[in-house]
């Protein structure tokens, strides 16, 4: 590989990690499931009709799997449960 294009790979990884490190653990783990990577454990990123690299976007192998675990992970953090609260609950003076 040349210089550069090592370099460059290098400037992508270091992109992606910063994406992931913004992510939560189940967030991660579900994006390292289904993401395609290359022979190195790198994640294969999509390129554009003219061979340019599309944002920090990553290829997902099983898009279906992959929305459906998401969904299950972002409707089982938003239903949490509730009770509604006074002011006079809360004993403030």
């Amino acid at each position: 590989m040349r210089p550069d294009q090592e370099s460059s790979r290098r400037i992508l990884s270091d992109q992606i990690r910063e994406v992931l490190d913004e992510l939560n653990p189940k967030e991660k783990k579900i994006l390292e499931k289904y993401a395609e990577k290359d022979l190195n454990g790198e994640f294969v990123r999509p390129k554009d009709q003219d061979g340019n690299i599309i944002g920090e976007a990553v290829n997902i192998i099983d898009v279906p799997s992959f929305t459906s675990e998401m969904d299950e992970l972002m409707n089982m953090t938003h239903n949490l449960s509730h009770e509604k609260l006074n002011f006079e609950d809360l004993n403030l003076q």
